[in-house]
């Protein structure tokens, strides 16, 4: 039943102080806050309870592969039962997808230099939906600042263009781009 979304890179703190890299497709956004579904057992989850602070980065179609190295990885150093035989553990997840970090201006997780729009944000509520080892963990965000690459902004500075952004979208198990523009939203347009 998963029809997916956006694809979203989650940077967090380790207790050692090194940054564990997420990919994640789960999420939607109102305003300034971000809803994030993730797995209960994961280590996100473990470093956002610790220290609520994280960036959210949205990848480009163009990052697909890497944003496919890291999804076979964990940053738990013992894989839990419900993911062996599917996943390894990678404490430098950085360097296994090829990423480069930029300091953030506000959270203490770095930035992915590579991905067109990068959020910092705080951690506002999670809820947990299954004790189970595969159940899931909804976190609540507040995005505090968002840095946006000159190449897909407006030329305004107020916004993103969405004729240059091309998301990288997981839907059934597929990466996909969006494709062109079939329609726009009438109310809020400016003048």
């Amino acid at each position: 039943m998963y029809y997916g979304s956006c694809v979203a890179l989650l940077v967090t703190l380790n207790e050692d102080g090194s940054e564990n890299i997420a990919p994640m497709s789960s999420t939607w956004s109102l305003r300034n806050r971000i809803v994030l579904g993730m797995g209960a057992a994961s280590r996100t989850v473990a470093n956002l309870r610790r220290l609520p602070e994280l960036t959210i980065n949205l990848p480009s179609a163009s990052m697909w592969q890497q944003v496919e190295r890291l999804s076979g990885l964990t940053g738990m150093p013992e894989v839990p039962e419900h993911k062996a035989g599917q996943f390894r553990f990678e404490p430098d997840k950085w360097h296994a997808a090829e990423l480069n970090r930029t300091a953030s201006t506000g959270v203490r997780p770095g930035r992915i230099s590579e991905c067109p729009i990068q959020m910092e944000a705080v951690v506002e509520s999670t809820m947990l939906i299954d004790e189970a080892p595969e159940g899931f963990v909804v976190v609540a965000a507040r995005v505090e600042a968002m840095h946006v690459h000159e190449s897909i902004a407006l030329a305004d500075g107020a916004g993103v263009d969405p004729d240059s952004w091309e998301p990288l979208i997981f839907s059934f198990r597929s990466y996909r781009s969006a494709e062109r523009e079939v329609g726009r939203m009438s109310r809020g347009v400016r003048k």
